[in-house]
């Protein structure tokens, strides 16, 4: 029997993208598909405020935007 390497584990790309902006607030921005009437991309978007746990904050949010 040939050996095959198996798949230890199951990484999957994340869903949307966290950005800092300027001021140092952070933008979370999610595809969301294409709007149907003017067939161009949609995406939803939440900036976050600048802090010491605004990295923490930014991942809550694009996993509820994901929902």
């Amino acid at each position: 029997m040939p050996l095959v390497a198996k798949k230890t584990s199951s990484h999957k790309r994340q869903a949307g993208g966290i950005h800092a902006l300027p001021s140092g607030s952070l933008r979370v921005r999610v595809y969301s598909g294409i709007d149907p009437v003017k067939k161009t991309k949609m995406y939803l978007e939440e900036t976050v405020p600048a802090g010491p746990d605004a990295w923490e904050k930014a991942e809550t949010v694009r996993a509820g935007l994901c929902r």
